[in-house]
């Protein structure tokens, strides 16, 4: 997959940025760049999950890959589900 090389970078500021969540929910999600600013190579969320929060539900991406950075968490982790 070949994706078209932008002349010009993209750039989202966190405090401008799409933001989902709300008082006493766990988790809140910011989208710093829609796959549509990026000519489809990619979009950027930075996903903020408190004390009870799942994450997301199990799910497939057909066009696209996934990458996660983990700033902080705790010193437990369970194994992923079978596919």
């Amino acid at each position: 997959m070949t994706f078209p090389i932008s002349a010009s970078p993209v750039v989202v500021r966190s405090d401008e940025a799409e933001f989902l969540g709300a008082d006493g929910y766990p988790a809140a999600v910011r989208l710093l760049a829609d796959a549509g600013a990026t000519g489809g190579a990619l979009s950027a969320q930075r996903v903020t999950l408190g004390p009870g929060a799942d994450g997301a539900s199990p799910h497939v991406h057909e066009s696209s890959s996934e990458l996660f950075f983990i700033l902080a968490a705790p010193r437990r982790f369970w194994p992923a589900p079978p596919c």
